[in-house]
């Protein structure tokens, strides 16, 4: 494929159940105020910060969320997913998305965008718990009528790029500029 040609529109796309996709965990109970202060991050249903509200140290009988396999996501109040930096811990009102297939950050990063989308669905009054499962996220589908791994790995890495590429450009401009004056 080439990087720079990519679009959305030129694929076909598909709904996909949560389920067929992640590995679904639901957090436990956390009280923020008592949890010894560490190196660990909680992830919480905030949209800000990644949903990080504190730092932990080890919490025995509590799942530390591999960072590279899992999506936290906020699924009461807000619907919002995010992935994370380092390994974590998910607290009350989120779910930790744990992908089936073997793919990197960067589908990850593009499935956060496609879960988020179906915020819409979901509010205070009418919360994602129950419904999860099922509710279908839209994703590029290959000629096997399955998500198509490859395509959103480019996708993003092909996003990324841009922005790298953006940010070189305002640096450089700015190194001309006071070299000149």
């Amino acid at each position: 494929m080439v990087m720079s040609k990519l679009k959305l529109t030129d694929r076909d796309w598909k709904g996909f159940a949560v389920e067929d996709i992640f590995n679904i965990h639901t957090g436990k109970d956390l009280i923020l105020s008592k949890v010894e202060e560490g190196h660990i991050p909680i992830v919480s249903h905030s949209e800000i910060n990644n949903g990080i509200q504190v730092f932990s140290k080890n919490i025995s009988k509590h799942k530390i969320f591999d960072s590279n396999t899992t999506i936290s996501l906020a699924d009461r109040g807000t619907f919002k997913s995010f992935v994370q930096p380092y390994d974590f811990y998910i607290g009350t009102r989120v779910k930790g998305l744990e992908i089936k297939n073997d793919v990197s950050k960067n589908v990850l990063k593009f499935l956060t965008a496609c879960i988020d989308k179906q915020s819409i669905l979901f509010s205070y009054g009418r919360n994602a718990c129950q419904r999860l499962n099922k509710t279908k996220i839209m994703l590029p589908e290959n000629s096997d009528g399955l998500p198509d791994w490859q395509f959103m790995e480019d996708f993003i890495k092909q996003k990324e790029q841009k922005q790298i590429l953006g940010c070189v450009g305002i640096f450089a401009d700015d190194v001309i500029y006071y070299v000149i004056d």
